[in-house]
């Protein structure tokens, strides 16, 4: 298969053999100089200098063979469209004088790329100095071997002489007079430091860069953390104000530690405060950080035509997650090392955790196989409004924001009159459901960022003995609008409408607080508990209408205590793998990053406070609710699901309005006995 590139983007690979005094030979040397300042275009195809340098002058140098056979090669990369897609943001975010931060997994060769960038100022931009910096030794010196490896290997046209000489410590390059004195005129005075922070923030104080690499910044450790650090960096690296450094900060999946994290994401929610820069390389839609997805840069996907095949690289990973899939800690092992996303990078190890790892696994493990399992499998879509019964509709929608694990349960109350909606489709009991909400108050178009928190909500069927599921969490929200902030509360205010449930609400983010009172649901707004009140007779004697809770840390830990006794009871009905995975990773210290958490115990704070469920309102005959396939038109509905055997409208419509069946002849009146249906089989056409 032919090579996507023109052999001349690696001209410079194979100078010319001819003689070193003449024009033509100075006028070659010229072009790759230029090409690597400015880039090369041919054909219509064009790329930077930077990426032209990396293909053609900067190489590393591997040992060959074994023993006193031992060789060393010099060898250049593969071209590929991924390196070359980080190039070109390198180049863009250099020439806006923001910091580049790019996170990949291990093996793509980000290392290399950046030390050929560093290698680049230093050959060609007088007076440049760079520093190559790390948190500790380690990182740091293996960088600044990739750079000595390839000055020390640049064709003899290139090369500078290096001093002072400092093996991975420092280097320097001058010129030399033929009497053998340096010229200053005549020398770039370029340098090229090694710097570990430690324990010291301030370890770069005395510097003016030009260029600066912070290597390894997930696995950032010492007393001198990554914001202080960068902060103390930036700092330093204005003139009259405006910055003078180029920073890169470099980072790999699998190596990101829990405390880092936290920086990192910090960095990422506010850019504009730390100068960051954005870009959606990938046309995903939104701008972020540079990524690389672990399947954009496998080896042996890419070498034979310089355009990677993402498609049989995202197999191979998909296959070797497979593999995983029964282990939690080695699927979570597994995606951090190998990301598809930046969400995955930042996966949190595993380290103890509140809620009983050994239990979350377990249960991790059994919803991997749902079916054999017999797991229900989620089904996502929204709530619309129907102001015929006043139940809301479930739209199914691939993307839709709400999970639902279990329909509402519905029975036919005691004495209810046989033509109201009670008797036709049943009802929810009270207090057999209820609702935590971690809410927000700003959409993404108000925020700054795509970051921060999303509007989270849980409901669960609470204990109870009237049907085969007890205690488990049936609908979850885990959503963060783009536009009005409305969209989501009316999600959930749709959500208690159909599971007739109080809603538990985090009381510092109240729009939904408002939003509820505006369309006249108030009372589906829980009344602050009682065991996270305060003091009782101010709060609850003086102030009787207060709701929702008040996020203190006691009120916090208040519902940690219940949520453990939740899991350590009834993890194997916790059947969403997201909330498995935050229980899994939670920490008090990062709690809102949580939000499927906070929402949880604001559910089981609203729990505890409700008295228990008893069913002496409901007969035990229960009418079938759910989506089903009309008889007559063969289309999806939802509502009673009629015997297999109806196969006439009319047949359908007495078993709907006479559910009880006691009188099989009656035939509705459908003014006088039902208003609000008035044609029983358009309704359902409808619905």
């Amino acid at each position: 298969m032919a090579h996507s590139l023109d052999p001349e983007f690696l001209s410079g690979r194979t100078p010319p053999k001819m003689d070193p005094e003449s024009l033509q030979y100075i006028n070659w040397w010229d072009e790759q100089i230029n090409r690597c300042l400015f880039g090369f275009k041919k054909n219509g195809r064009k790329v930077t200098g930077s990426y032209y340098h990396y293909l053609n002058f900067y190489g590393m140098e591997i040992l060959e063979g074994k023993g006193e056979n031992k060789i060393r090669r010099y060898f250049h990369p593969h071209p590929c469209n991924t390196d070359e897609a980080v190039f070109q943001a390198m180049e863009d975010c250099h020439r806006s004088w923001q910091t580049f931060m790019m996170f990949t997994s291990g093996g793509t060769g980000k290392s290399s790329m950046v030390a050929s960038y560093v290698d680049r100022e230093f050959t060609f931009f007088p007076r440049s100095q760079s520093i190559i910096t790390a948190s500790t030794d380690v990182p740091a010196t293996q960088l600044m071997k990739f750079v000595d490896d390839s000055l020390m290997n640049k064709p003899k046209a290139f090369q500078h002489e290096i001093y002072p000489y400092k093996k991975y410590q420092l280097m320097g390059s001058q010129t030399r007079r033929k009497d053998g004195t340096v010229d200053p005129e005549l020398s770039y005075n370029s340098t090229i430091e090694k710097i570990v922070f430690g324990d010291n923030s301030g370890a770069v104080r005395s510097k003016r860069p030009t260029l600066l690499v912070m290597e390894e910044i997930g696995n950032w450790v010492g007393g001198a953390s990554l914001l202080d650090c960068y902060n103390a960096c930036v700092a330093r690296g204005k003139i009259a104000g405006e910055s003078s450094c180029f920073y890169m900060m470099i980072g790999t999946g699998g190596h990101t530690r829990n405390n880092v994290i936290k920086d990192v994401q910090e960095m990422i929610d506010h850019p504009d405060a730390y100068n960051l820069y954005l870009c959606d390389p990938w046309n995903w839609g939104k701008k972020n950080i540079f990524f690389i997805p672990a399947y954009k840069k496998r080896w042996g996907y890419f070498e034979e035509t310089g355009i990677m095949d993402e498609v049989g690289a995202k197999a191979a990973y998909d296959a070797e997650r497979e593999k995983k899939k029964d282990s939690y800690k080695a699927l979570l092992t597994l995606k951090r090392e190998f990301p598809y996303t930046l969400e995955e990078c930042f996966l949190k190890e595993v380290t103890g955790g509140l809620f009983y790892p050994n239990k979350l696994e377990e249960q991790f493990r059994m919803i991997q196989n749902r079916k054999e399992n017999s797991i229900p499998e989620p089904r996502r879509g929204w709530w619309k409004e129907n102001k015929i019964t006043g139940i809301p509709d479930f739209i199914e929608k691939a993307d839709g924001p709400v999970w639902m694990y279990e329909e509402p349960h519905r029975e036919i109350p005691k004495g209810a009159r046989r033509n109201t909606t009670a008797a036709i489709l049943g009802q929810v009991p009270d207090r057999l459901y209820v609702g935590g909400y971690d809410g927000i108050d700003q959409t993404k178009k108000d925020s700054q960022t795509d970051g921060g928190s999303k509007g989270a909500l849980w409901i669960k069927k609470r204990t109870t003995g009237i049907s085969t599921t007890n205690n488990t969490y049936v609908i979850k929200i885990n959503w963060r609008p783009e536009g009005d902030i409305d969209e989501i509360n009316e999600q959930v205010l749709l959500s208690a409408i159909a599971y007739n449930c109080k809603i538990n609400i985090e009381y510092t983010k109240i729009s939904v607080k408002k939003y509820f009172e505006s369309k006249g649901y108030r009372h589906l707004l829980m009344a602050r508990p009682k065991a996270v009140a305060g003091n009782s007779f101010d709060d609850q004697m003086l102030k009787p209408d207060l709701i929702g809770t008040v996020p203190t840390p006691q009120n916090i830990n208040y519902g940690i205590q219940l949520l453990q006794s939740y899991v350590f009871n009834y993890y194997q009905n916790i059947y969403d793998e997201e909330f498995l995975k935050q229980l899994a990773e939670f920490t008090i210290e990062d709690k809102g990053k949580y939000d499927l958490i906070m929402a949880a115990l604001w559910c089981e704070v609203g729990d505890e406070d409700m008295p228990i469920y008893i069913n002496r309102e409901y007969v035990e005959q229960y009418v079938d609710v759910g989506y089903y396939d009309d008889p007559i038109t063969g289309e999806l509905k939802y509502g009673i699901i009629p015997p297999q055997e109806q196969i006439t409208a009319s047949d359908f419509v007495r078993q709907s309005v006479n559910p009880f069946g006691n009188d099989p002849g009656y035939e509705p009146d459908p003014v006088t006995e039902h208003p609000f249906l008035i044609d029983a089989h358009l309704y359902y056409q409808a619905s």
